[in-house]
């Protein structure tokens, strides 16, 4: 049965690297596997093509552990989610197996023991690499591109020479491939997918076009300012500093693509350090992620109202989209459900980023230390074109004056700051149903 498992899991093995396990925040579809991701492939005999098995592999729910497998020889424990996969051939179920990531590699487990161990199985770092492993072969890596593929940016790797050729896509698999079952010779091939969202994805996406990049959010001298800041008011406020600078290119083995690069500066805007290569395309933010070697999507503004950016979040699920007018800029804006829930997810605008950590990954470590962080302004050149305060901006209204009057036991009220407000005092301003209030 080992030939079959592997061949069976070939088509997963290809997926989009992820950032290390305890970054919850990112995409689901940006994750090596999502709960309810399927591929369908074909096992096709190689001395009878009339000879077809039909394999389906299902993704369940991942759960952190630890694990044993094999890197350079040596024994290597690691920790990772892991992912229970379902396949099926012919539409039978002949085995429920698992599978996790790490270090640039996919490892799968062909034993339904907990204690077996992982065998490697698919070698995902490409940067500075002649050739990359593929199940028991080493194939030589000739080109590395980005495409636009079942709605987002994805890496594409082509490898082999004249004894054999794969081209495979991150988060979608292998067009095709060799392999063994029973002692005989077999190949196996892509038909097609159904991401978590329900995306459905044929083989013609191993033909799409090499991708470009428009850069409509990534403005050169595009300027941010973040505030690090304590609740309890017990230590100063911090600040970051960061900007679009220049262009960078990235290497053949990590994906032929010219962006713009992501700086981080000092209070004086002097760059201290790269922050990484950054894009945006398709009404869609991504930065790059240097451990995974792929970019990892961080906004997507085509989000509609009803959709959640997180599956697994409610609090991501868009209430509303409307739009603000901010200094003679408009300004399109997404409100989600948790801005009336008290929740971390508030606020996105087009072309400014979310009004605090609401982002689909995180670019910055979260703090240790009790302090808090938030978007504090946005700059074009010297020039300041959007500040915290916006995000709570009427939609085409001025701010309404109202009478004082008592807080309903449902009603969530918020400070300029963004902090929650359980008791206004007579002529404060709140921010209360996406509008801001005076109270008398």
């Amino acid at each position: 049965m080992k030939h079959l498992q592997l061949g069976a899991l070939m088509v997963v093995t290809m997926l989009s690297w992820a950032l290390p396990a305890m970054a919850v925040k990112s995409l689901p579809t940006n994750d090596f596997f999502t709960e309810g991701q399927t591929w369908r492939i074909e096992r096709i005999s190689s001395t009878d093509p009339s000879d077809i098995t039909e394999i389906e592999v299902t993704v369940g729910k991942g759960e952190y552990g630890d694990a044993m497998s094999e890197k350079n020889g040596k024994e290597w424990g690691f920790s990772a989610n892991i992912y229970p996969l379902t396949i099926k051939a012919n539409g039978v179920t002949i085995g429920n197996y698992a599978a996790a990531e790490g270090f640039g590699r996919l490892v799968v487990r062909l034993s339904a023991s907990v204690f077996a161990k992982f065998q490697p199985f698919l070698q995902f770092d490409t940067r500075d690499q002649t050739s990359v492993i593929i199940g028991a072969s080493t194939l030589p890596l000739s080109n590395v591109d980005y495409i636009f593929a079942g709605d987002y940016l994805r890496k594409r790797v082509e490898c082999g020479d004249d004894d054999g050729h794969s081209t495979y896509i991150f988060g979608i698999g292998a067009k095709e491939w060799q392999g063994e079952f029973q002692g005989k010779s077999y190949t196996y091939r892509f038909v097609s997918m159904t991401t978590a969202q329900g995306t459905e994805i044929d083989e013609t996406v191993f033909d799409e076009p090499k991708a470009e990049c428009d850069n409509s959010y990534w403005v050169q001298d595009r300027r941010w300012k973040y505030v690090t800041y304590y609740p309890g008011g017990e230590e100063p406020d911090r600040y970051s500093y960061y900007k679009v600078e220049g262009e960078t290119i990235l290497g053949p083995t990590e994906g032929n693509l010219t962006c713009r690069d992501y700086k981080y500066c000092d209070s004086d805007w002097n760059t201290l350090e790269s922050a990484g290569p950054v894009v945006s395309t398709n009404n869609q933010v991504y930065t790059y992620d240097e451990y995974g070697q792929r970019f990892m999507l961080e906004y997507d503004f085509n989000i509609e109202v009803g959709e959640r950016a997180l599956i697994w979040n409610s609090n991501s699920e868009v209430e509303a989209i409307d739009e603000i007018n901010v200094n003679g800029r408009n300004f399109r804006r997404i409100i989600f459900e948790g801005a009336s829930k008290g929740g971390d997810w508030k606020y996105w605008v087009d072309g400014i980023g979310a009004d605090g950590e609401n982002t689909l990954i995180e670019n910055f470590l979260r703090p240790t230390d009790g302090s808090w962080f938030r978007f504090g302004a946005c700059y074009q050149g010297d020039e300041c074109i959007f500040t915290y305060e916006d995000f709570f901006t009427p939609s085409g209204v001025e701010i309404n004056e109202t009478e004082e009057r008592p807080q309903t036991a449902d009603e969530v009220m918020y400070d300029l700051q963004g902090h929650r407000v359980k008791n206004p005092e007579p002529g404060e301003i709140t921010i209360s149903n996406g509008q801001k209030v005076i109270y008398r």
